[in-house]
């Protein structure tokens, strides 16, 4: 139980520090603070006054980040060659017509 504990602070920690970002997105929706929040939330920090986290976002974001660790390599793999084996096709055939001429 007490390695788990850590693991859950530290998974916080990270879901925290992504929503203190200006850019990240969960499901297709762009989310983050704005400069100025994010100025504001420093100084809030600075004087020593706690920033309040939503709950609800900590773990939208830890629940989006356990999700896309749960994609199997395989599946990853599989995309990758979707997407790269097209584009790899047409340059080959470009390469091999360029040199028969």
């Amino acid at each position: 139980m007490t390695d788990l504990a850590p693991n859950l602070q530290e998974n916080d920690d990270k879901a925290r520090s992504i929503i203190l970002s200006t850019y990240y997105e969960i499901n297709g929706e762009y989310r983050g603070k704005t400069e100025i929040e994010l100025r504001g939330i420093a100084q809030m920090i600075a004087r020593e006054q706690p920033f309040k986290f939503d709950d609800a976002d900590v773990m939208e974001v830890i629940d989006y980040a356990e999700n896309i660790r749960a994609v199997p390599a395989s599946r990853l793999i599989i995309e990758g060659l979707r997407w790269l084996l097209p584009p790899i096709v047409v340059l080959c055939i470009t390469y091999v017509l360029l040199l028969s001429k």
